[in-house]
């Protein structure tokens, strides 16, 4: 997510709450699923499902927060 947020912020698509949202289910997720830190691939699915849901326009929390605990890593 922390690769992700500079993009976010440079395009000016959401606002600052929005990308606090996105910000609070990635950690709460990673946090739930105790991904670890340099578990980069995982981190990168999990970011990239919440931001998927949200470029769908998908703003429900509940909604996108499952979708992140299902994320996969990337097959390698």
């Amino acid at each position: 997510m922390l690769s992700i947020i500079p993009d976010l912020e440079s395009r000016g698509t959401f606002t600052p709450d929005e990308i606090s949202m996105m910000q609070v289910i990635y950690l709460s997720v990673c946090a739930e699923r105790r991904v670890a830190l340099d578990d980069h691939a995982t981190r990168e699915a999990i970011a990239h499902a919440i931001l998927r849901e949200v470029e769908l326009g998908n703003w429900d929390v509940t909604a996108i927060t499952e979708v992140a605990r299902a994320a996969k890593r990337p097959a390698s």
